[in-house]
């Protein structure tokens, strides 16, 4: 069984990306196994086993918009490691 794509938001991705952007990942790691890239349109989110992807979501813009303002709420009120809080 393969991995699926999840798109949050909707929207198909575009047929083609960008021609604007440079042909090399972005990806970073972000702990416990999450890795973050960006693919010229969305924020994709993988987990990964060491040998490979297990889990993919990508995140359109106006979902990562809305994740962005959750994370400026949770700032207001709670004190997360890395972030401030009341």
């Amino acid at each position: 069984m393969g991995i699926k794509d999840i798109h949050l938001g909707g929207h198909p991705p575009p047929k083609e990306k960008p021609k604007t952007l440079p042909p090399r990942s972005h990806k970073s790691y972000l702990g416990d196994g999450a890795y973050v890239d960006f693919d010229g349109w969305a924020i994709v989110l993988t987990t990964e086993d060491g040998i490979s992807v297990t889990n993919r979501v990508v995140l359109e813009p106006e979902v990562f918009r809305a994740l962005e303002a959750y994370v400026a709420r949770m700032r207001g009120n709670v004190a997360v490691d890395g972030m401030e809080g009341k």
